[in-house]
């Protein structure tokens, strides 16, 4: 949820003036009484509702409607950038009480439809310190934030957040319990939906990006055109829509490297390669409007790197070509056209991918160096505020990981690989699938209906989640020559 780029004078009066009126109407239209004029409670009270009696608590979004210049009161109580809200109350003091909000994905205020209020842009929590108010019907608010809660009791807030005059986002809370989070499930069932054409081998090395678009309902694949190009090692943006279920694509005509990791900022599709990073118009859909080669001469070129977004910020996770370099975290400058060095790992990482919860970034399993390496279980947690790693071991060691977030869950999919021969070379490949808790740092291996098509073994070589869906990429990892690829589905629900 963005805040307002208000001057700070005018945005103070902005705010008093919204919150007088916003309680007048409110009063006004809710038939329940006791929710909007509740019985005045004590500092002791209010602070034992909000925070199990000083200690913390945890609350999530019931209901929410939106008004802006376009709509009014627009119901968006089920958007998955609500439902993954979280408000963390805690107090050390009698009138002190600290806030921590974690948004999670981002909220378009000023969008003119619900659907254009949906977005891919994953932020970090946010602190607010609140010092209560008794003489304003339980209210919690200050100077440097635009919330405001209302206490009713120990199961219901009303909230209000305030962008500016015309755009308000009002809402109730509840207490977060067990169930409220997202589950582990026991099994996954996946179905094809289509096929994947690619004219191209690269899939099977572990290059290809893949993302959902929440605002377009839609699936993208990036890859590098190794065949049938008119420029060598082009890079093409295919892009599935899920409602026609219809394939289009784009081709951008400059040579790259291999590997492309995907990411949504804003309504643009980036495409991050081992030395370009492109961006593209989701709504036009053509040629890159940027494109920035941000290699130097101390880092030339990346291969099998993982990447993660958060704060409009990008990250790349080791794999350097310089071998010695691959235990590196490089995070992108402002402008897009370098990267620099923000952690460094306790060991190298490549083949990894990875995924941000909350400021903690979670890499998986994958191999120290691009060639010649043997898998590992070997696993990594990153506190971005900390710079501190903490590691933790997969269960088994995957050849090449894939990451997909829901909520508090991170989707583990990768392929196991053996010498059958012994003859030190890995020819056989099974495919994986866990999820990894960061609720309580547990991994649960997911039994599914994945196995051999035609005789021939598949495994998984991406996958990504939308709309409560996993998908992944699914196909042949040992053959050289397959260019046909199955999408896959399951439900989490």
């Amino acid at each position: 949820m963005r805040n307002s780029k208000v001057n700070t004078l005018v945005k103070k009066l902005l705010r008093y003036v919204m919150i007088l009126a916003i309680t007048v109407l409110y009063n006004c239209n809710n038939d329940d009484d006791s929710n909007t004029n509740p019985t005045q409670l004590t500092s002791n009270e209010i602070i034992a509702a909000l925070t199990n009696s000083g200690n913390s608590k945890t609350w999530k979004i019931e209901s929410a409607t939106l008004t802006n210049e376009v709509l009014t009161d627009a119901n968006i109580t089920t958007n998955f950038n609500i439902q993954d809200d979280e408000f963390l109350f805690s107090s050390e003091t009698d009138e002190a009480i600290t806030l921590s909000h974690r948004g999670r994905y981002d909220f378009n205020a000023v969008a003119s439809t619900i659907q254009a209020s949906l977005s891919n842009n994953y932020k970090s929590p946010e602190q607010h310190e609140f010092v209560l108010s008794l003489t304003s019907n339980n209210q919690l608010s200050n100077e440097t934030t635009n919330f405001t809660f209302n206490v009713i009791n120990e199961n219901l807030i009303n909230g209000t957040l305030i962008y500016n005059a015309a755009t308000t986002l009002n809402f109730t809370l509840s207490p977060k319990t067990a169930s409220d989070y997202a589950q582990v499930p026991s099994s996954l069932n996946f179905s094809p939906i289509t096929v994947l054409n690619t004219n191209s081998q690269l899939l099977q090395l572990g290059a290809v990006g893949f993302l959902g678009s929440y605002l377009h309902n839609s699936l993208f694949i990036a890859h590098r055109n190794d065949i049938d190009s008119q420029t060598p090692n082009a890079e093409i943006i295919r892009k599935l829509d899920l409602i026609n279920n219809s394939w289009s694509s784009t081709e951008f005509l400059i040579s790259d490297f291999t590997t492309k990791r995907l990411h949504i900022i804003d309504n643009e599709l980036i495409s991050i390669g081992g030395s370009f990073i492109n961006f593209y118009d989701l709504n036009a859909f053509s040629d890159p409007i940027t494109s920035e080669n941000y290699t130097t001469n101390a880092y030339p070129a990346f291969s099998r790197f993982g990447s993660f977004q958060v704060n409009n910020n990008l990250y790349l996770v080791g794999g350097d070509f310089v071998a010695e370099n691959s235990d590196r975290i490089y995070k992108f400058n402002d402008t897009f056209n370098t990267v620099e060095i923000t952690a460094t790992m306790p060991s190298n990482k490549t083949w990894a991918q990875s995924e941000v919860v909350d400021n903690k970034a979670y890499v998986f399993s994958g191999q120290q160096l691009l060639n010649d390496s043997t898998p590992e279980t070997l696993s990594y947690i990153y506190d971005i505020d900390t710079n501190d790693f903490t590691p933790f071991d997969l269960p088994y060691s995957l050849f090449t990981s894939y990451t997909a977030k829901y909520e508090n869950l991170i989707f583990v999919a990768g392929d196991i690989r053996t010498d059958t021969n012994n003859d030190g070379i890995l020819d056989q490949s099974q495919p994986a699938l866990g999820v990894y808790n960061t609720e309580d740092n547990t991994y649960t291996d997911i039994q599914t209906n994945l196995g051999p098509v035609n005789g021939i073994p598949y495994t998984i070589f991406e996958m990504t989640i939308l709309n409560d869906t996993l998908y992944i990429i699914y196909g042949n990892n040992l053959d050289s020559s397959t260019t046909e690829y199955l999408i896959m589905e399951a439900s989490l629900l």
